[in-house]
């Protein structure tokens, strides 16, 4: 991420208990291992395989979710939610299935997948927030196939892809998720979809200037995210990562980003793939932002806005 600003240390104020996980046999301190032992660790570390039956109901409160957030995008959703369908996975869907299997005893002192941190990162806590941040900075997804929500089973394979270790201790990790039928789903994705993580090892206090859009929007639809918005998307997610669960000062996860620029393109056709970057954090609350989208030849250019007009995430679209 290009800034991230006090509010982000405001947000460690949130109540959670530090557990100790598989890090407990390194020294737990802010990052100062050699990169290329740091590098050679994770990318050593096993994939993870987590299978999953794509019912509808995950999917229908996701849009139910996203009809509130986005009033100005409501799609209908069926009342026969349990039901396996013939009907779509829509962009953005895949989110709210194959959840970590982690038991919670072992995730991260930040409530996320310990898995994922680099060796000798101390995270912040609640009790001792001067330690490092997770943050999401970005990806891309690719719908290549349809998936179904026919009550079948799916798989989503996991590996670390990429680790780069930047000066002042920032390491960037490249996750490849891979998902699709249960048999053929690592060989034959239906979705190929790559996540940036951030491991901050300091947090960058100064204001810096907001970046405004160089360009008109063809549309705008404007939402508010409030803590009730983010609690239920952790919920749907499984996500216990405790920045996102402050109600005064959490900040907006990633993938829900990923899912209101989907929905936000979907306005206008069927999405292929997209490539964003987040570039500041979007907080709850945020009176009046907003997600706009640009029509384009080859692509479409999508970010969003927070409430002043500051872009905290833009990204480009292929349209099927």
């Amino acid at each position: 991420m290009a800034t991230v600003r006090s509010t982000v240390s405001r947000a460690l104020q949130a109540p959670l208990r530090c557990r100790v996980s598989w890090q407990q046999s390194a020294p737990l301190r802010c990052f100062s291992s050699a990169p290329d032992n740091v590098r050679a660790l994770m990318l050593s570390r096993p994939d993870k395989h987590i299978d999953d039956y794509l019912y509808p109901q995950n999917s229908h409160l996701l849009t139910t979710l996203l009809n509130d957030l986005l009033p100005g995008t409501i799609e209908s959703s069926s009342p026969l939610i349990t039901r396996p369908t013939t009907g779509k996975l829509p962009p953005g869907a895949h989110n709210v299935y194959f959840p970590l299997q982690t038991r919670t005893s072992l995730l991260a002192c930040d409530g996320a997948d310990a898995d994922h941190v680099p060796p000798a990162f101390k995270l912040a806590t609640p009790e001792d927030p001067m330690g490092g941040r997770r943050l999401w900075g970005g990806g891309r997804v690719d719908f290549l196939r349809d998936m179904h929500l026919d009550g079948e089973r799916a798989s989503c394979t996991e590996r670390i892809a990429d680790v780069r270790v930047k000066d002042g201790g920032n390491v960037w990790v490249d996750l490849e998720r891979r998902y699709g039928h249960h048999e053929h789903g690592q060989r034959e994705p239906s979705i190929l979809e790559r996540r940036t993580l951030i491991f901050v090892d300091k947090v960058d206090e100064t204001p810096r200037r907001k970046m405004k859009s160089p360009t008109q929007p063809t549309a705008t639809y404007q939402f508010t995210p409030t803590a009730t918005h983010l609690f239920t998307f952790s919920a749907l997610t499984q996500n216990a990562h405790f920045i996102h669960l402050d109600r005064k000062n959490a900040l907006v996860h990633g993938p829900l980003m990923q899912c209101i620029m989907l929905r936000a393109l979907g306005r206008h056709g069927d999405v292929a793939s997209l490539e964003y970057r987040n570039l500041a954090p979007l907080m709850v609350g945020e009176v009046d932002a907003g997600v706009c989208v640009k029509k384009g030849k080859d692509s479409w250019d999508v970010w969003i806005e927070d409430g002043q007009g500051g872009m905290v995430a833009r990204g480009k679209a292929q349209m099927k």
